[in-house]
């Protein structure tokens, strides 16, 4: 998992939860804008499987700035262009989250990763 800023201190740091499944959790300490990226290799997907991509987060008491927030979502293949439509995986893909429209500082969101999950019927 890649976040703009990600290794600034005074913005993010670098925690563990022991009950999470994810090894390595992000937490906001301060920022203005959010850029989270992930990325896994196609081939841990199975073929013909319809997927839905789901961002792991919870928020601390005291978050700040999140509320009523528009933000962008995009999966694509890496080298493609972003799509919103059903996607068949065939290389490496990509994950992104870019907040947009908020000049509010931040504070709280806790992102513990990014999983693929098989989508419901």
């Amino acid at each position: 998992m890649y976040i703009t800023w990600g290794n600034s201190p005074q913005h993010w740091q670098w925690i563990s939860i022991p009950e999470s499944r994810f090894e390595k959790i992000a937490e906001l300490l301060d920022g203005c804008w959010l850029n989270i990226r992930a990325g896994m290799h196609t081939r841990y997907l199975s073929p013909e499987t319809l997927y839905s991509v789901y961002i792991v987060f919870k928020t601390k008491n005291g978050c700040t700035g999140l509320e009523d927030v528009p933000v962008e979502v995009g999966v694509r293949l890496i080298g493609q262009i972003s799509s919103e439509k059903l996607i068949y995986f065939v290389g490496p893909s990509e994950v992104t989250v870019v907040e947009i429209d908020s000049p509010y500082r931040k504070s709280g969101l806790i992102i513990q990763g990014i999983e693929f999950r098989p989508a419901k019927a």
